[in-house]
């Protein structure tokens, strides 16, 4: 596989992956929380669509650490290095959000909604909530950034494509 299919395929994955995280973090979950009238089945809602956004992460979380891992293991350049390094980071925070992150939320959501609101457990538990939902934003946000720069990273590594300044490299290693 020619290593331009390879990019365009990373460029695919990070588009789609930036595109769906930003529309459920400032769209779907905004109006959710605006249209559902009992907060419990609001966070209800919004706790299985992470679930769900958790699993398409994570499909792609692998697929471009193995990418990243193969890119690194043909050509051990500074840039496939950090390419390995960047999809690693992207993996790890998917990992976090659908096997950490999320079943937490959700089942401190689900104990919190049990208890009496001004009993102490509640307070604990709620406290416990509100920091891992802290948490889980600026999770979001760093990976938002982290998709973003991944995307200017692949469109500026696609310029010396066109200019045909790495294919005398890679043509002589092959």
């Amino acid at each position: 596989m020619k290593l331009i299919t390879i990019r365009k395929i990373v460029l695919t994955a990070l588009a789609s992956w930036l595109s769906l995280v930003v529309f459920i973090d400032f769209i779907v979950v905004p109006t959710v929380f605006k249209t559902v009238s009992k907060r419990i089945e609001a966070g209800e809602l919004g706790m299985k669509v992470f679930s769900a956004l958790g699993v398409y992460e994570t499909i792609l979380g692998i697929a471009l650490f193995i990418v990243g891992g193969i890119v690194f293991k043909l050509f051990r350049t500074r840039r496939s290095a950090a390419l390995f390094l960047f999809a690693t980071s992207l993996f790890a925070f998917a990992i976090l959000g659908k096997f950490y992150l999320t079943p937490e939320i959700t089942r401190l959501n689900l104990e919190k909604y049990t208890l009496d609101d001004q009993s102490k457990e509640y307070q604990v538990i709620n406290k416990r909530h509100e920091f891992l939902h802290n948490f889980y934003v600026k999770l979001d946000t760093v990976k938002i950034l982290f998709l973003a720069a991944g995307l200017v990273g692949c469109f500026r590594a696609s310029r010396f494509d066109q200019e045909k300044i790495l294919w005398p490299i890679i043509r002589r290693k092959s």
